[in-house]
């Protein structure tokens, strides 16, 4: 079943709303730590950006998401690396700086989030790009993917199948779409465990 991952701001019932008319029946609402509410009904997340933070979060939360730096690569307790993209390098005239390459997807214990909400920002084309790219290179190395909105408005979020699609038009196979569509779920059981 598909769970969305979004970053609330005291709007979670907007988000549920939402959810619901766009017919996803899971989210995972994400807070940085000293923000963490834990919810009945749905999953939570937590935004690390300190390694020394890690385990603290691991024992709140049912998904553990950083940034996209070395240190978090080489991480067991990370389950997801959002945002590897915006990487700050410019791209080169026959490749462009995608934030990933076969180390780090040799290195990654967790995810590799691929976030529709990074094609709402002003350089999708961009962003497309680098997709693409890391596309290709988490299929030559096996790397587990998550794709979801990871919005930040409730309005950013989309439906399942849609996501599936526009990620088949950027490369991934329909199979591989959807499970990484599916791969939330599967981490955030194997953590509940």
């Amino acid at each position: 079943m598909y769970c969305d991952i979004v970053f609330p701001k005291n709007n979670e019932k907007k988000f549920i709303a939402v959810a619901e008319k766009l017919g996803i029946k899971k989210l995972c609402f994400v807070y940085k730590l000293k923000d963490f509410k834990k919810h009945d009904r749905y999953y939570s997340g937590i935004y690390v950006d300190k390694v020394n933070d890690i385990r603290k979060a691991r024992k709140m939360a049912d998904l553990i998401l950083c940034p996209s730096e070395r240190k978090f690569f080489e991480r067991d307790e990370v389950d997801v690396i959002l945002d590897v993209e915006k990487s700050t390098f410019s791209d080169r005239m026959h490749y462009r700086e995608s934030g990933l390459n076969q180390v780090f997807a040799k290195i990654l214990k967790g995810a590799i989030a691929f976030s529709f909400s990074n094609l709402l920002d002003k350089d999708r084309i961009k962003f497309m790009g680098r997709i693409m790219q890391n596309v290709k290179i988490v299929r030559k190395y096996k790397t587990k993917t998550i794709i979801a909105s990871f919005a930040k408005d409730p309005y950013h979020m989309r439906p399942a199948a849609d996501l599936a699609t526009l990620f088949s038009v950027l490369g991934m196979h329909p199979k591989e779409a959807n499970e990484s569509i599916l791969q939330t779920q599967k981490i955030i059981k194997a953590n509940q465990k």
